[in-house]
């Protein structure tokens, strides 16, 4: 980037016209543009917001004064094809993520949503963590992937971390320096983070249940495709913790149930009105 028509073109992320590449030096192939009878050319970048995906050049036989209505109208075009690549870039990112996770459940469902994450958006660090009930400073979590494969779970502080200093629903995101920003959270200083993102879980009641979190050693350069694969998924992270959960006190309750009866010396009975099927608890046979 920065030499030749399309370098130029990439790093300045706008429309050059050179009138005859022969005679321009910052034209690195005038050699060859001569041997084919080149002179007049242009370039014009394709933009997916301000990031350039590519880069569009056009060659005339003729010496050719710059036009700027064409030049208009070409990067109106290029605006255009880059909303197409974005588009097929995401959805294929969305793709690959939802054919990973879309037959698992419970931890194998955690695992791989974070893995498939993490892959998609090239970045380091991805987990997914749990608000813990007895202390609104400290959060569990469920799935930690590091660096190319899951590692064993962690508790840590919410105290000085991006998560703590935000509430409600937003996105949390930092593209770069979030280690600056947080240079008291002690886990980011130690992966060497930089970039930050995480989409708050809430229950089917608007209750808070922790977070979806994908961290890098670089600057996000895909801001939209990060928050829209980031947003999809917490959903389905969110709905797949609470289940976790319900099932967990569902769990819990029976085991509570089953002491209590013992306890009392008493059983459970059951019975069928359809079939006529009796089921008797192990205290009452």
């Amino acid at each position: 980037p920065g030499k030749g028509l399309v370098g130029r073109v990439w790093g300045l992320k706008e429309a050059i016209w050179m009138a005859n590449v022969q005679e321009d030096e910052q034209f690195y192939r005038g050699t060859i543009a001569a041997q084919a009878g080149l002179k007049a050319a242009f370039g014009v970048p394709i933009l997916s917001g301000d990031t350039v995906v590519g880069v569009m050049s056009f060659f005339n036989r003729k010496r050719r004064r710059p036009d700027a209505d064409l030049l208009k109208m070409m990067t109106t075009l290029g605006s255009q094809v880059g909303l197409f690549i974005k588009r097929q870039q995401v959805e294929s990112a969305l793709q690959s993520v939802a054919q990973g996770v879309s037959a698992a459940t419970g931890d194998e469902f955690f695992q791989s949503l974070v893995k498939y994450l993490a892959d998609a958006l090239d970045m380091e660090y991805a987990l997914v963590s749990k608000r813990l009930e007895h202390d609104p400073d400290l959060a569990s979590t469920v799935v930690v992937f590091s660096q190319g494969r899951i590692i064993d779970n962690f508790a840590y502080e919410l105290i000085n971390t991006p998560c703590q200093s935000h509430s409600g629903k937003d996105l949390i995101y930092y593209a770069a320096n979030v280690t600056m920003q947080f240079p008291h959270d002690r886990l980011l200083v130690e992966m060497d983070v930089e970039s930050y993102l995480a989409a708050p879980l809430f229950d089917s009641d608007d209750n808070p249940l922790g977070w979806l979190v994908v961290m890098g050693r670089k600057p996000i350069t895909d801001e939209q495709l990060a928050k829209t694969l980031l947003q999809i998924f917490a959903t389905r992270a969110a709905a797949e913790l609470e289940r976790q959960q319900s099932e967990a006190a569902l769990r819990q309750n029976e085991q509570l149930l089953r002491l209590s009866l013992s306890a009392a010396q008493m059983g459970a009975w059951d019975w069928n009105i359809v079939t006529g099927e009796e089921k008797w608890s192990n205290e009452l046979e």
